[in-house]
């Protein structure tokens, strides 16, 4: 079931939870694009307000949906929390174009 959860992506939330869509922007725009991501970034930050574009009715939304999904699995061990931030971290390299990575790698 924990595994289920993790991999509901972020257009899976606007249908499920009727996600407003600015919030899923805000998701996107910053690359939370599953609920794992999200849950990382919540427990790391504890809210959403320094991304951009997320005001505080955003930020409320995405926070009320967390709340409601950490209930379903649990937080990582210290160790275990920063492998998946790593994980989560080659994966947001690997979602940017061509183009973005050439910039960086300039």
């Amino acid at each position: 079931m924990e595994k289920e959860v993790l991999n509901i992506s972020i257009d899976e939330l606007y249908e499920i939870e009727n996600l407003s869509v600015r919030a899923r922007n805000v998701c996107k725009y910053n690359l939370l694009y599953d609920i794992n991501s999200i849950l990382i970034h919540y427990w790391e930050y504890g809210d959403f307000l320094k991304l951009r574009n997320c005001g505080q009715k955003s930020n409320k939304e995405i926070i009320k949906i967390c709340e409601k999904y950490e209930k379903l699995t649990q937080k990582p061990e210290a160790k275990k929390y920063e492998e998946i931030q790593t994980n989560t971290f080659f994966v947001r390299i690997e979602s940017l174009t061509t183009r973005q990575k050439q910039i960086i790698n300039f």
